[in-house]
């Protein structure tokens, strides 16, 4: 193992499985989204239970009004209290539902700068009170979407982070051997339309995919003996599909009854501040479903290589 690999388990032990408890990192998201439930499950049952007294305090609206409103609310907040109970909680429907609060907010505003005489001092403070509390939860979500994918390994810089564990049937080693033949990565991910292994100063993947995209991977760590292999992506070309400024990623193969785990991790930072920290959130989805079907296919019991790829350092 190199002197860089040491110090890297020095911080993480990166033999983990699962990987770190905790991540996602979705208890807050979860928290804002409990608390927009039952807030608007509140709401929504108290327009059905008394839909008179409300309809005067906005004015006198027709009572059928409010009671539509408050039977959306319900349902919304069945959809909400689904989201918010899932494990980890999804964090596309969850940014949908914190856009539909931002919505909300919005429209609340509309309705008082254009409504207010219609509404009367007491519906401005209904409509403005419940905005306030609608803005608050949607204020929360956000914040746990942007804290979901949150980086806390201390193992790079890098703001954001993606780590998954799959159990697989090959055997470690024969998973291993493929891992370790950086050229075969193409037979698996079937996204990549080219891919060369350069030799020098040290070892370098440079990969080619669809749609134009490419970019280069620097072998950081490869240990045979712990089957662990990292790799610092060189995005300086501008063509690398995602919008990330900097990436390292991993892969630690452990044996199983029967089979193997296979821990595949990203640690990376989007471009655009916060707003790329919550699409970060939004591509663990997108990530998972793309590199599920690599592993599986890495993982398949069959016949090892012939090719052992580059050789070990140290």
């Amino acid at each position: 193992m190199t002197e860089l690999s040491r110090s890297t388990a020095a911080q993480t032990d990166l033999r983990d499985v699962p990987p770190p408890r905790g991540f996602p990192l979705d208890e807050l998201l979860r928290a804002g989204l409990m608390g927009n439930a039952i807030f608007s499950a509140g709401t929504g049952a108290a327009a059905l239970l008394i839909p008179d007294g409300i309809a005067q305090l906005l004015g006198n609206l027709p009572p059928g009004w409010i009671q539509l409103l408050g039977a959306s609310l319900i349902g919304f907040a069945l959809v909400v209290g689904f989201v918010a109970t899932r494990s980890p909680v999804p964090p596309v429907p969850a940014a949908v539902i914190s856009l539909a609060d931002v919505g909300w907010v919005v429209g609340s505003v509309l309705v008082i700068v254009f409504g207010a005489p219609v509404l009367g001092g007491a519906g401005v403070l209904v409509v403005g009170g419940v905005a306030v509390a609608v803005a608050g939860f949607a204020s929360i979500q956000i914040a746990g979407l942007r804290r979901y994918a949150r980086n806390e390994s201390g193992r790079t810089s890098a703001v954001s982070r993606f780590d998954f564990v799959q159990r697989v049937p090959g055997d470690p080693d024969l998973v291993w051997q493929r891992l370790r033949a950086l050229d075969r990565i193409g037979e698996f991910y079937t996204d990549l339309t080219n891919v060369r292994v350069e030799k020098s100063d040290g070892v370098v993947r440079r990969t080619c995919g669809i749609e134009g995209s490419q970019w280069s991977e620097e072998v950081l760590v490869m240990d045979d003996a712990a089957r662990e292999l990292v790799l610092q992506f060189d995005l300086s070309e501008g063509r690398f599909p995602v919008p990330a400024t900097e990436m390292t990623g991993g892969w630690v193969v452990t044996e199983t009854g029967g089979g193997s785990h296979v821990h595949l991790w990203y640690e990376y930072t989007l471009r655009g501040g916060w707003l790329g920290e919550i699409l970060a959130s939004l591509m663990a989805t997108f990530y998972r479903r793309q590199l599920v079907p690599v592993v599986e296919a890495i993982g398949r019991p069959e016949e090892r290589f012939a090719s052992s790829g580059p050789p070990t350092s140290g």
